[in-house]
């Protein structure tokens, strides 16, 4: 073990030594985990000028690209290219002394031409990633056959595993209104730490999309290939689609609100895309019983309020289900629980909510960052009656990774001094699962109906209610402090440290804590699993 350990270090080192000449902005990729970061940075800076609800990584990729620090980079007045490596290497222990390590090596390149105001860029990249994980990610891995947010190579081991991340678009701006692109990618609709409309969760997919600004107003809509996995309980060559519309319109310096409806469906005895959804100007609902399909849809808001400067409140509202008539009975037993006239918590009520607060240059110090984010799902939230089109990609949550009948709440703060930051993030969630004997809603890759039937647990008709069956509770806790080698390049010395506990009543807790030193030009994308 010791003798395999100086190895590691020592080929963290070498290529340390080999690529920090070539490290580049935290701005590598058009659609990973980096640029999310530098677009959340980029949302502090001016939170309340610019549509930072939708944080997809769709800047203008010509400016973006032009702003881009590189060593092998050519630009002239009307083109622009660069290539670029980026990577993460890490090594550490865990408890009991276990070896674990975290490596991820990148290459990338970017190309883009501008004439008479049409742009036309593209980004070609690639995330090579091989680690040994802590025993509870293996727990999900080995699971799930798959590495979150990667696409895997071969089978799960328990030790090391490799997946690969493309990362690949190419963007059209036009100089009127509309702009296009298509690649395989991910998104990001939202103003928190999660999205529980579309997140970077799952693994990256094939997509195209449409935008549109004018004024202060933001569309987009966006078309996307799914797939299932072959873990699942039906045919995982069905053919899956999904299609989404973002509308967000800053009203105000201090408003913005933003509306999100998607829908989710498979190719079983059709022909791939509806037609009918294919018009960017309607709701999916209505459509959807008009064409006499059961489809999986979503309607959600989005809220940005500033409060003080430098302070603002962001709130998302989806609805996956819901009857006005089961509502009302909800709020009545809520009101008087004693109450037993009235059925409630209908399993079809599913909807999630999030509140949260940012504070960049917090109390008046520069460079202090705080985040208090809360987020609660009810049972069988983003599941459908037929499992292959519950809102997943892979096996993957497009939305929450916690999945559904949850409660959550985490906080954030960062501070940089000079050439030095510390960022330490806590987060609490308490969730149930279901038996044997009862589907409790937590499972978004279990079919969810209320009816008899031979294939699975069917829910319970009434009674339902967030946090309802076998109690768990997560813990998770983690420090990172790092030396910002190089200004320009965002070169980067770092050592973390993490605690993680999960208990429930029916099994032994599980606890997790280790101390990972390394280097690096980007986050890792693993760092987000809790």
């Amino acid at each position: 073990m010791k003798t395999f350990f100086r190895h590691i270090i020592a080929l963290n080192l070498l290529l340390l030594i080999m690529m920090s000449g070539f490290a580049q902005d935290w701005l590598h990729t058009g659609m990973t985990e980096s640029n999310r970061l530098l677009l959340e940075q980029r949302k502090l800076q001016n939170p309340l000028t610019e549509h930072s609800s939708v944080n997809l990584y769709g800047m203008s990729p010509y400016d973006s690209l032009a702003a881009k620090f590189s060593q092998l980079q050519v630009a002239t007045e009307n083109m622009y290219f660069s290539f670029y490596p980026s990577f993460y290497l890490s090594a550490g222990l865990l408890k009991d002394k276990k070896f674990v390590s975290n490596n991820s090596l990148g290459f990338n390149a970017d190309i883009a031409y501008n004439e008479s105001g049409h742009t036309l860029a593209m980004h070609a990249g690639v995330e090579m990633f091989a680690g040994v994980q802590p025993y509870y990610m293996r727990l999900l891995m080995q699971k799930q056959q798959l590495i979150p947010g990667y696409l895997s190579f071969k089978h799960i081991n328990r030790h090391w595993n490799l997946a690969y991340l493309p990362d690949v678009y190419v963007h059209y701006q036009s100089p009127w209104i509309v702009n296009i692109e298509a690649g395989v990618g991910k998104q990001f609709i939202g103003d928190g730490y999660r999205s529980l409309f579309v997140s970077r969760n799952s693994a990256p997919y094939p997509y195209a999309r449409m935008s549109a600004d004018f004024n202060n107003i933001h569309y987009q809509m966006n078309w996307l290939w799914l797939n299932n996995s072959d873990l699942q309980n039906y045919n995982p060559t069905e053919k899956k689609y999904a299609l989404m519309h973002y509308l967000n319109w800053n009203m105000h310096p201090r408003i913005s609100v933003g509306l999100f409806e998607s829908i989710v469906w498979t190719g079983e005895n059709r022909t791939g895309y509806e037609l009918q959804y294919l018009n960017p100007f309607i709701f999916f609902r209505p459509v959807e019983y008009s064409i006499g399909s059961g489809d999986n849809a979503l309607l959600g808001l989005n809220l940005r309020i500033g409060l003080v400067e430098n302070l603002f409140f962001y709130g998302q509202f989806m609805i996956d289900d819901i009857k006005v008539g089961e509502l009302a009975n909800d709020i009545r037993h809520r009101l008087n629980p004693d109450d037993g006239s009235s059925t409630y918590g209908w399993f079809g009520n599913k909807y999630a909510g999030q509140v949260g607060l940012k504070y960049h240059d917090a109390f008046g110090l520069d460079d202090l960052y705080l985040q208090l984010e809360m987020n609660a799902v009810r049972p069988f939230v983003y599941a459908h009656h037929e499992v292959s089109q519950a809102y997943t990609h892979a096996y993957q949550a497009l939305a929450h990774p916690l999945g559904a009948n949850f409660a959550e709440i985490m906080g954030r703060g960062g501070y940089r001094f000079g050439q030095f930051r510390i960022d330490l993030m806590g987060m609490y969630a308490k969730s149930g699962l279901s038996d044997d004997n009862n589907n409790q809603g937590e499972n978004i890759f279990y079919p969810v109906s209320d009816g008899p039937n031979s294939y699975y647990i069917p829910a319970r008709t009434y009674g339902n209610e967030i946090l309802q069956g076998t109690p768990v509770d997560l813990l998770y806790l983690k420090a990172d402090a790092c030396w910002i080698v190089t200004k320009q390049n965002k070169l980067e010395i770092f050592i973390t440290g993490f605690y993680r506990k999960g208990w429930a009543s029916y099994a032994t807790e599980i606890i997790d804590y280790g101390i990972l030193v390394g280097a690096r030009t980007h986050p890792s994308l693993l760092s987000e699993i809790f």
